[in-house]
């Protein structure tokens, strides 16, 4: 069965319109670096936390949160990383929990050049392959791509290929991508039951938990300090048949 028997697909593509093109039309004003889009895309989302009612014939109302994660280890400046990370929690009438994890990177026309040793570094941890995507903000065009990183590592035929030019015309577009990741055309969803590694790895990197903020059980010592850790986690909670404000 599909989450969408249950939620609005046009008010689901709203809210992730609203909380990545408004930064993303920002941006285009503004200074050319991509950390300030970033910035603008953190600053944006911690500001609204209001409840959006996406419900299809019964409330499904999204409560919005979001929390800074500590990279750690050394030279954490020379390593790609991932940029941030969205997790789904969808309870109810239905259920599913998803996190995935985006690297942006800078596109010119349709164009992105992406490093070998980037992807290489986002897929070392199993829990984060299926889940590691490449999002493509395209500030001439005014476009955000996205293409899984296995994918992309793929496309690297030369074992010695440090670099690859891809087209982005080629990637999903963002609205096409979330339907089709809520649906889970893309993307691990997270195991049921007990909190899964993806949720527990990134709940041991939060720098200062908040009250709203979901509890994830964290994971610890189980893996190294310099890895494809994102800066920032974006927790999106979706009760399906919720009435009132609470």
């Amino acid at each position: 069965m599909s989450v969408f028997k249950h939620i609005d697909r046009d008010k689901t593509v709203g809210f992730m319109v609203y909380y990545w093109w408004v930064p993303l039309r920002l941006w285009r004003f503004g200074i050319l670096e991509e950390p300030f889009f970033l910035h603008d895309f953190f600053r944006h989302s911690d500001l609204h936390h209001d409840r959006w009612d996406i419900g299809l014939r019964v409330p499904a109302r999204v409560r919005h949160d979001v929390v800074r994660l500590h990279q750690q280890g050394i030279n954490r400046q020379d390593k790609f990383g991932s940029d941030f990370a969205l997790t789904i929690d969808v309870r109810g009438a239905f259920e599913l929990r998803k996190t995935v994890l985006f690297q942006t990177n800078l596109a010119n026309n349709y164009s992105a050049n992406i490093t070998r040793a980037q992807l290489e570094e986002a897929l070392a941890i199993p829990e984060f392959r299926g889940r590691a995507f490449a999002m493509s903000l395209d500030r001439q065009r005014a476009v955000i791509r996205i293409q899984s990183m296995d994918l992309l590592l793929k496309a690297f035929s030369k074992p010695k290929q440090v670099t690859k030019t891809f087209d982005t015309t080629e990637w999903v577009p963002s609205t096409d991508w979330i339907v089709r990741w809520f649906e889970c055309d893309f993307g691990r969803p997270s195991p049921d039951g007990d909190d899964s590694p993806i949720e527990r790895i990134l709940a041991s990197r939060i720098i200062e938990p908040t009250e709203t903020f979901p509890r994830y059980e964290p994971l610890h010592g189980q893996i190294a300090d310099n890895v494809f850790i994102p800066e920032v986690w974006h927790h999106a909670t979706i009760k399906i048949g919720e009435t009132g404000n609470a």
